[in-house]
């Protein structure tokens, strides 16, 4: 992150605020600006940087932070208008290291409502859109984060991930996003949806910048019952490093079905880049990927319906239709069919470690498709079926999966390749990804909006 030394971190900044001011409202992706904080921050770390203290790598940083997180005397809204003129009184634990790192939050951004949506059309403050298309979705719930980063509105965004809101709006947007080992990145002091499958992680277009954020926010928290208390592998190094040797795993099914032909074609391509860079292809049967993608969906609907039950028994009418139907296919999850779906997942781990026995990483799509145009059904139990395919019966394993640009579709719109490594093996990620972006310059396009 060493290029931003050559001008002031509030020259960087302002440069920063003034595109959000310009673009934002065309792309709805920030929700909260928070322009004289950030201006105060800069200034600081410009002093101390004069005086030949640099806090870490992020000294500068300019960062935008997803509003299910709080930041300690800014606007939480959740993305739901009942808590619209809520103002956080603490540090997120992970916000909390980012400003002991020296990053400067720009704002905080948009996202589906209540983190659950997966195209973040939000009915109380509007759709954020993708930049590549304005009349396209930009994926959820990270939407806003998402979409920053593509605009250029931000260097690196946080986002949050139960069952892909990392990664859909990461492929959607043709950035790179992180979804780490659940219990490797503190979520304390954000929204819950579910506490099994939470977490979060950095978005940005460029691997190592992700690599360098996961790095100070990476960690054992004591207050999160997630967290595990293990060392942190370096991955800044792991991201030069190479995959010559390595196996991967390429699933017979399920994962490479009803692909839309581009993206089939984009993920052929980026497995013939792997194959150059010295890889092994080893097809794999992940058996079963579909009930447990089934088993995932029924867990995290009935653990957020209990999340949210006060609002939902007091205030029904602050929550949007959509949101509150897909809530409610809680309502249909038993104790008994609770306890299968846990059950179903137990052996569905069982699955994926045998996997990993045999390969080093699996490689699919991330979304079976690229960004759905904004429509009034956009967010419907259909397409959430469809556009979390590849994303949440990986999620929620707890293993570290990461959403990589590998390509456009004939409508200039980004695809997305899904890197998942074993649990507790975010450098083979970064290994991976920072191989296939030496050889490609996917992460190096930018929208022309």
């Amino acid at each position: 992150m060493s290029d931003q030394s050559s001008v002031s971190i509030a020259d960087t900044v302002e440069q920063h605020l003034q595109l959000i001011e310009k673009l934002n409202p065309k792309l709805n992706a920030v929700l909260t600006l928070t322009a004289e904080e950030a201006r105060a921050r800069a200034a600081a770390l410009d002093k101390s940087a004069a005086n030949g203290n640099h806090l870490s790598a992020l000294h500068g940083l300019p960062m935008i932070i997803k509003d299910c997180l709080a930041v300690k005397g800014i606007r939480s809204t959740w993305g739901n208008k009942a808590y619209e003129n809520r103002i956080a009184d603490h540090d997120a634990e992970l916000v909390m290291r980012l400003k002991n790192a020296g990053a400067v939050f720009l704002g905080m951004s948009n996202l589906s409502e209540l983190c659950f949506s997966v195209t973040n059309l939000n009915d109380h403050f509007g759709a954020a859109r993708n930049p590549w298309n304005t009349d396209h979705v930009t994926g959820g719930s990270s939407g806003g984060s998402a979409a920053s980063v593509a605009a250029g509105l931000c260097r690196v965004a946080i986002g949050t991930d139960t069952g892909g809101s990392v990664r859909i709006p990461a492929s959607f947007c043709g950035v790179t996003g992180l979804r780490p080992t659940v219990g490797r990145i503190p979520t304390t002091g954000g929204l819950s949806l579910s506490t099994r499958f939470d977490t979060a992680g950095p978005i940005a277009y460029d691997i190592a910048d992700v690599a360098a954020v996961y790095m100070v926010i990476a960690g054992y928290d004591p207050a999160d019952p997630n967290s595990v208390e293990r060392p942190v592998e370096n991955v800044v190094a792991a991201v030069k490093g190479n995959i010559e040797g390595m196996a991967i795993g390429i699933p017979k099914s399920f994962y490479y079905d009803n692909l839309d032909t581009d993206v089939a074609a984009r993920l052929q391509d980026a497995i013939k880049t792997f194959e150059s860079c010295g890889a092994s292809i080893v097809d794999i049967d992940l058996a079963d990927a579909a009930g447990a993608t089934k088993a995932a969906m029924g867990i995290v609907a009935a653990e957020t319906l209990e999340a949210f039950a006060d609002q939902i028994a007091e205030k029904p009418e602050t929550i949007s239709r959509s949101v509150l139907a897909n809530m409610k296919f809680g309502e249909r999850v038993s104790g008994v069919r609770f306890a299968a779906a846990r059950r179903r997942l137990q052996e569905w781990d069982l699955t994926l470690r045998k996997a990993f026995d045999d390969v080093d990483f699996i490689l699919t799509p991330s979304v079976p498709c690229t960004a759905i145009p904004i429509s009034p059904d956009a967010d419907s139990h259909e397409n959430l079926q469809k556009l979390t395919t590849g994303a949440y019966a990986i999620g929620v394993a707890g293993v570290p999966s990461m959403s990589v640009p590998c390509g456009f579709d004939g409508k200039g719109l980004p695809v997305g390749m899904q890197i998942t490594a074993p649990w507790w093996h975010e450098a083979t990620l970064f290994r991976a990804g920072g191989a296939f972006q030496v050889r490609t310059d996917f992460h190096t396009a930018r929208p022309k909006f």
